[in-house]
C-alpha cells in the first residue's frame, strides 16, 4: 500500500516537471529583466528585452500559483473545502519576507550606508509590506493567497466570477490610485505603501484565478498542440509589446496601461507554460532551476552585489556592456550560491531528522 501510494506521488510529481521548467526560465528572464540596474538607456536593445521581459515576468509566478492550485483542486474529493493552513503558509512566504528583508537593509547599510535616509524607508517598506524589490512579490503573494481562498472555497464563487470580479476591482482600484496620486493625496509615505500593498493584491488575485483556469485547459500529452499554441502566443505577446510598449513596475503600481499589462501577464505567461509542457521530461537542471527561483529572485537582486560585479568584470574583459554576456556571467555567480545556500537551509532539518532516527533506534 504505501509502496503505490508513493508510485502515484512520484507520477504527479514527474507530470508536473514543467511547471518547474518554467519557474526556472521565468526567472532566468527576471534576472535578464533587471539588467537594467547596470545597463544604461542609450542601450535601446537590452532595453527592449527588459520591457518585453516586464510585461509578464511577475504574473508568470502568480499564474503558476493558480495553476498548482487548480492541480490541487482537481485531485480533492470535490465534497471537502481544503484546508488554507495559513500557518504553514506564513511560515512559508512571510518568515523567508522578513528574514530576507532584514538582510537586504543590513546588506545595503553595508554597501551604501544611510544615503539620504533610505534605510528607514526600507524599514517602512517591509513593515507595510510593500517591499522591497523584489521581496514585495512574497507579501502580495501571502495575502492574494488568502484573499483567492476566501473567495473560492469560503464564498464558493465559481472561478470565472473571481476572474471578472478581480479584473473589474483591478483597473477600478488601480485608477482611483493614480489619481490620488497625481492629486497629492499620497505624498505621505505610510499612506502611499499600505495602499499600494493593498491593491496589488488584486490583481494578484486576477492571474491566481487565471492560473487556476488555465490548469484545465492543458493537455499534457498533446505536445505537439501545445508547443504551437505556446508559440502563437508568445508572437502574439512580442506583436502586443512592439504595438504598445508597456511601462510597467507591479512593485509600484506603475502602468501606461494596467489592461495590456493583465492582457501581456497572461498571454506571455501561458505562453511559456505551453512551450515548457511540450519540453521532453526529467531535465534535471532545469527543474532544479525552477525549484530554487524564490532564492534566486532574492539573492541576484541589489542591494546584493552580484550584477555589479559582473558588469565591471564584462566592462574590464571586453571594454563594453553587453547586456547578455553580464546576464550569463551574474548567473555563474548566483546559481551556485543559491544551490549552496539551499543545501545550508536543510542542513537543521537533516541534522533534526537525524537525531529522531538514532532516537527512534
Amino acid at each position: 500500500m504505501a509502496e503505490k501510494k508513493k508510485a502515484r506521488s512520484a507520477s504527479k510529481a514527474k507530470s508536473l516537471d514543467y511547471i518547474d521548467y518554467a519557474k526556472g526560465i521565468g526567472i532566468l528572464l527576471v534576472m535578464l529583466g533587471h539588467v537594467n540596474l547596470v545597463v544604461p538607456d542609450s542601450n535601446h536593445i537590452a532595453h527592449y528585452f527588459v520591457r518585453l521581459i516586464y510585461s509578464f515576468h511577475m504574473p508568470l509566478f502568480f499564474v503558476i500559483t493558480g495553476f498548482l492550485l487548480g492541480y490541487k483542486d482537481s485531485i480533492s474529493k470535490k465534497d471537502t473545502v481544503p484546508a488554507l493552513k495559513a500557518g504553514r503558509l506564513f511560515m512559508h512566504i512571510m518568515v523567508p519576507y522578513y528574514l530576507y528583508s532584514v538582510l537586504f537593509i543590513l546588506v545595503y547599510y553595508y554597501r551604501y550606508g544611510n544615503e539620504d535616509d533610505h534605510i528607514t524607508g526600507m524599514i517602512t517598506a517591509t513593515w507595510t509590506t510593500m517591499g522591497n524589490a523584489p521581496l514585495w512579490f512574497l507579501s502580495t503573494l501571502f495575502f492574494a493567497r488568502l484573499l483567492f481562498h476566501f473567495l473560492k472555497y469560503k464564498l464558493k464563487l465559481d472561478i470565472r466570477v473571481i476572474l471578472l470580479i478581480s479584473l473589474y476591482f483591478s483597473l477600478f482600484a488601480v485608477k482611483i490610485y493614480s489619481r490620488l496620486k497625481i492629486q497629492g493625496l499620497m505624498k505621505e509615505k505610510v499612506t502611499r505603501f499600505l495602499a499600494a500593498a493593498a491593491i496589488r493584491i488584486i490583481p494578484a488575485v486576477f492571474f491566481i484565478a487565471f492560473g487556476f483556469l488555465f490548469f484545465n485547459y492543458i493537455d499534457r500529452k498533446n505536445k505537439h498542440r501545445n508547443l504551437i499554441y505556446g508559440l502563437i502566443l508568445g508572437v502574439t505577446l512580442i506583436v502586443c509589446c512592439h504595438l504598445y510598449p508597456p511601462v510597467v513596475n507591479m512593485h509600484t503600481l506603475k502602468f501606461n496601461s494596467l489592461s495590456m499589462f493583465l492582457l501581456t501577464g497572461v498571454t506571455g505567461s501561458s505562453a511559456l507554460i505551453l512551450i515548457c509542457s511540450a519540453l521532453p521530461e526529467r531535465i534535471i537542471p532545469l527543474r532544479e532551476l525552477g525549484r530554487s527561483s524564490m532564492d534566486i529572485m532574492v539573492i541576484h537582486y541589489d542591494p546584493m552585489p552580484f550584477f555589479f560585479i559582473a558588469n565591471d568584470i564584462v566592462l574590464k574583459v571586453t571594454g563594453a556592456r553587453n547586456f547578455v554576456i553580464i546576464w550569463l556571467v551574474t548567473c555563474l555567480m548566483v546559481i551556485p550560491v543559491v544551490f549552496i545556500w539551499r543545501k545550508l537551509k536543510g542542513l537543521p532539518l537533516l541534522i533534526i531528522k537525524k537525531q529522531r532516527s538514532l532516537a527512534g533506534s
